[in-house]
Order: structure tokens, then sequence, then C-alpha cells
């Protein structure tokens, strides 16, 4: 019997350090994990092709994407992958350039995700009025809406980290969105305010998978977070100080893992 598939991908673009950066993630998951079953692929912008075959690991499939002229641009791309899937897949997982693998097992993650129709998200606070706020909506809800959300225990989520089942349901979830992100004329937050505002009206969400179990968002340096993927975001952070920043981190805490 043929074993399970699993997809990794990545989006780089705007600002070639986040090739760098790209790096340090995929390979701290090399390090902690048996990636024999996972297909590894890069969105990249084509001014930055040579760079990612220079550095990243050989295995890694990358994709030439249109030069992305904002950093929300390059980010919003992770909603084409169905583009470029050549392969069927047991589950994918979106990762972000800027999340390190700290001894974490990214296997298991991905083997849990087992439900169709299901975008499975971490949920990034339990405060139910941050639905309205403009880093998970790019419209205002309705009274109703807010009522709905509590009823059902549906919060706001990062867009970082995500995982599915690629079948014609996510399929075509991620046109829909792609169709409402073209069409929107007002205020936005990269791609994370459309897909909170379209997965959470519509349901379609699985928190018990991405958890602070293994996750873990805003990182304290001076914390060893063990067994966890180690998300450095930040929206004003520029590259070559999250890189610098990444780098002290695995210095710290992880000095087996060196590139």
């Amino acid at each position: 019997m043929e074993s399970s598939k699993y997809l990794v991908y990545y989006t780089a673009g705007c600002n070639s350090l986040y090739v760098d950066i790209t790096n340090l993630s995929i390979r701290s998951i090399l390090k902690y994990n048996d990636v024999s079953n996972i297909d590894f692929l890069v969105l990249c912008d084509e001014s930055m092709i040579d760079k990612c075959t220079r550095i990243l690991p050989s295995f890694v499939k990358l994709i030439s994407t249109k030069n992305s002229p904002t950093p929300e641009a390059a980010s919003m791309k992770k909603l084409s992958i169905f583009d470029y899937m050549t392969k069927e897949y047991e589950s994918v997982l979106f990762i972000d350039s800027d999340i390190l693998c700290v001894r974490c097992n990214i296997v298991n993650i991905l083997k849990n995700i087992k439900k169709q129709d299901t975008l499975y998200v971490f949920t990034e606070s339990t405060i139910n009025e941050d639905h309205q706020n403009r880093f998970w909506t790019n419209s205002k809800y309705s009274s109703q809406d807010m009522k709905y959300f509590l009823e059902n225990n549906i919060y706001v989520f990062n867009a970082g980290l995500f995982g599915f089942i690629p079948d014609t349901f996510m399929k075509t979830h991620f046109a829909n969105l792609r169709i409402i992100i073209d069409k929107h004329k007002g205020p936005f937050f990269y791609e994370q305010s459309f897909m909170n505002n379209y997965f959470n009206l519509n349901n379609k969400t699985d928190r018990s998978v991405l958890t602070r179990d293994n996750y873990v968002m805003h990182p304290t340096d001076s914390i060893f977070y063990e067994h966890k993927l180690v998300h450095f975001c930040g929206i004003h952070i520029p590259g070559v100080s999250k890189l610098a920043r990444m780098q002290r981190y695995c210095a710290r805490f992880i000095p087996e893992f060196t590139l």
C-alpha cells in the first residue's frame, strides 16, 4: 500500500531577505522531522528564483510567480496554491516564512488534518469583540453575526499557519476568496481579514490541531518554546531584523541546529 503524501508550502516575495527566512524555516523542519513523505513547495517572485535555487534545499519545488509590488501581494499568493498542485496529497500545511520548527512534530500535525471542507487554524484571540478589529475583518459585522460567533465558539484566527485537505471544497473556497479580494475596494489586512470573514461566517474552521500545545505567536526571546512552531510575527519588523532575531533564537536555544 502506498504511504500517505503531504505538502508543506510557503510564499516568498517583495523582499529577497524572505528567501533567507524561508530557508531557515524549512531547514528547522528538516532537522527535527522525517520528511520522506512530505513535499515542500515555495511560491516565489520570479526575481528571486535564482536566490531560491542557490540556498534552499534542492528537493524544494520552486514556482516562479509574478513579482510582488507589496508585502500584501506576496502574502496573497498562498491562496493560489491550487494552481500549482500537480499531485494528490492527504493534507496540506501552509507555513509563514518566519516560523521556526523547534523540535516540533510536523508530520503529526499533517496526519491530524482529517476533515474535508474545513480550514484548520490557530485561534489568536477568544475575545469576541476582536472580530471587529481591522486585523480580522474588512467589513462591519452585524449584531447577528457577532451573536453567531459567540454561540458557536468561533474566534479570530491567524492566517500565517493553516492546514486543509486539498479537495474540491477547499479549491472552491480559495477561488471564492480570490474573487472577493479582486473585487474589494476598501481597507484590509493582508489576506487574513478576508479569510476570517469567509471561513468564520461559514463556520468552516477547526481549532483542535493547531493549538498552544504546538504553536506560539509573538514569542519572548528569552523563553525556550520546545516542541512548538514558533512564529516571529510582526508586520513592522524589517526582514533583516526578523532574520537576525530568528538566528539569535536558534543560537541560544537550539544550538544543534545550524545552517
